[in-house]
């Protein structure tokens, strides 16, 4: 079911063609439009895509059509997933061609976990995944690149040892240094991609200056979405005095700043500590202003309040969806909260693009399902909403047309549920020594959470281990020895039986708010870290196939460049075999997905490891897949003091007996 792109240099352009039966084949172009590219380029990790018509037609001799008469709705994750006429289709024309252009993100910028959007985590985009930066010799100028690539005018500071939390993936670039004209942090110079002896621990975090006149921002507190309000003008920030403070006010701030409110809570004014000149005082407003400014105040440059006055908000980051009734988080009976209370939703027009609005306000990448009608229980009180038509592209499921509040024609038997697919991301270790140990915590509803013990054991541990890329769990603790979390997860007395993929598809009793825990609970996990490891796949038999090894949390190839059998003795040692009999080029086991982790790789006879082989860097490369190497390892196994011959005793993954 995997997708690639052919015919052109450029990895983001060029004809789709599917895998399927270890066999790569095309897609008939008849019925491939934009929205078909558009799926096609986000299972392979771009932005998006457009489908054009070239004068090039191939003779349907030339190539093995695998699916035919496909159609997309935009939304699917994968394209297998869009409809079609089923396998090995023998009724396309090739009528015409059609060649896929994705939108490559290349060098792009985000900065993740911060408290607003222009503070964060520094990740840059490349060869199709988001990865971090180490913050080896990183400097106030290196921070302003970034935040003037961003679009902001300048940086204010910069942090390290990963003060906005550890990212996952590649860390993909170490010792960068950039030059005043540069104007873009791929253009600095740096240690190469994916070179580095670093660990997510020494990701680097910039703050951005947001200096727009009348905007403004929260400092000083420790927790999301809380602290003392300033305002921008005249070049300078400064708080506003907190008389007469009160929810009007906050809620305007809290607006402005991307939030759907303020919390009726830890509002007004409190002591601070040290002293700040005010701009604003007495400050009214009516709560539908667009900006604090817009309100009614007492000038500028306020010379009567003190210290202890401060204005302080609290935000809501706004849950006005949930889901109920399912195995995991990831799945239930859809509910939106307004006017004080939950509902329900009726499943008259109900879709995909409805259901994908849905997982994505929930921070889930798409819908998997939709219109799980009886399955997640029927719900009671209000129902809500009906007819609810989406585009697909709304943040917020109110956003989409429907009648009215509470205008419905159905009743509790005919509301909707849906299922969600999560971001591969949104998991992380924290606190602990390494990136393989650390309190457990899952990104949701817009913040990282922590989970409760209640329950808990290294079932649950091997799940987590699993989902973030390691191959098991070596511990699992419950007593906060990582440290204790700030939010704690709506999530309780999980029971993963050890072989799911994700630890949100594991069954609970609890998936609301949990008032029996305390933070000293929080679970933590030791993971078994596979960095390095190699795999034979594709074989015929358990001693050959196409060389794969595993870095940054992935599988990947190594291109067949200047490849001996010195470097295949090397792998084949390194899995426990005695000897290489032959090596091949070309993807003689077929063609791997993903990355090409290794290029021009040299080994010499000290060597144990493949990882320690010189090479050009990790995912540093010229090639494609169609030059993944492979190798025949001798099936004697060498264990001091016997050899195994492969036949009943478990070892390294496979039966053998010693002799």
């Amino acid at each position: 079911g995997g997708v690639r792109l052919t015919g052109d240099p450029h990895p983001s352009k060029g004809r789709v063609e599917i895998y399927h039966n270890g066999t790569w084949g095309t897609v008939c172009p008849d019925s491939l439009g934009d929205a078909e590219a558009q799926v096609v380029c986000m299972e392979l990790g771009y932005a998006g895509g457009k489908a054009s018509i070239v004068n090039t037609v191939r003779s349907k001799d030339d190539v093995r059509i695998w699916m035919d008469d496909v159609h997309c709705t935009g939304l699917e994750s994968r394209l297998q997933n869009c409809s079609s006429n089923g396998w090995d289709a023998q009724t396309c024309h090739l009528s015409q061609d059609v060649v896929i252009t994705c939108d490559d993100m290349e060098g792009q910028l985000r900065l993740a976990g911060g408290n607003n959007t222009h503070e964060g985590r520094v990740e840059i985009y490349h060869r199709g995944e988001w990865g971090t930066v180490c913050d080896d010799r990183w400097t106030l100028r290196e921070a302003i690149v970034v935040c003037q690539q961003l679009g902001y005018p300048t940086a204010i500071t910069y942090h390290y040892d990963a003060y906005y939390g550890r990212g996952v993936g590649p860390v993909w670039m170490h010792n960068v240094r950039c030059t005043k004209g540069q104007s873009r942090l791929e253009d600095c110079l740096h240690g190469g991609w994916g070179r580095h002896f670093c660990f997510h621990s020494k990701d680097v975090g910039v703050e951005c200056a947001n200096n727009i006149e009348g905007g403004v921002r929260l400092t000083g507190a420790f927790l999301p979405r809380q602290g003392y309000v300033e305002i921008y003008h005249n070049g300078e920030w400064r708080t506003v005095c907190g008389d007469g403070w009160g929810y009007q006010e906050a809620q305007v701030v809290c607006k402005e700043l991307g939030y759907i409110g303020a919390n009726t809570n830890n509002l007004g004014f409190r002591n601070r500590q040290g002293t700040m000149r005010l701009w604003m005082k007495d400050v009214q407003c009516t709560g539908h202003e667009s900006g604090l400014q817009e309100c009614s105040y007492n000038g500028w440059d306020v010379q009567n309040c003190d210290d202890s006055h401060d204005a302080t908000v609290s935000c809501d980051s706004g849950r006005t969806l949930r889901l109920v009734g399912g195995d995991g988080l990831t799945e239930g009976r859809v509910e939106i909260y307004h006017n004080g209370l939950w509902g329900t939703i009726c499943d008259n027009n109900w879709n995909s693009r409805n259901a994908h609005v849905v997982c994505r306000a929930l921070g889930y990448r798409t819908s998997i399902k939709h219109n799980v009608k009886e399955v997640y229980g029927h719900g009671t009180g209000q129902i809500w909403m009906d007819n609810v038509n989406c585009t697909g592209q709304e943040t917020q499921l109110d956003s989409c047309s429907f009648p009215a509040w509470g205008q419905i024609v159905c009743n509790h038997r005919d509301v909707v549920g849906v299922q969600c697919e999560p971001h591969s991301n949104q998991m992380r270790l924290t606190g602990g020594n390494g990136d393989t140990d650390g309190r457990i915590e899952i990104f949701y509803f817009g913040e990282w959470q922590s989970i409760c013990s209640d329950s808990w054991d290294i079932r649950d541990a091997k799940v987590v281990c699993y989902q973030l890329g390691y191959s098991t769990a070596i511990n699992s603790s419950s007593k906060a020895i990582y440290g204790q979390g700030l939010r704690r997860l709506q999530i309780d007395n999980i029971t993963c039986t050890g072989t799911e993929t994700e630890l949100l598809s594991c069954p609970s009793t609890r998936w609301n708010l949990t008032n029996n825990c305390h933070h000293s609970e929080d679970v933590g996990v030791q993971c078994n870290d596979t960095e390095g490891q190699l795999r034979l796949m594709g074989g015929r038999d358990i001693n050959e196939g196409r060389v794969e090894i595993y870095h940054s949390g992935e599988w990947g190839t190594v291109c067949h460049d200047i490849w001996t059998i010195g470097e295949a003795m090397v792998v084949c040692k390194q899995l426990g075999y005695s000897v290489a009999i032959k090596f091949h080029r070309k993807s003689f086991y077929g063609q791997g997905v993903g990355q090409i982790w290794m290029d021009n790789v040299r080994c010499k006879k000290k060597h144990s490891r493949l990882e320690d082989c010189r090479h050009l860097g990790w995912g540093e490369h010229n090639c494609h897949h169609s030059e993944d190497v492979g190798v025949e390892c001798g099936k004697t196994i060498f264990i001091n003091p016997c050899y195994c011959i492969v036949t009943n005793v478990l070892l390294y993954g496979t039966f053998g007996v010693c002799q």
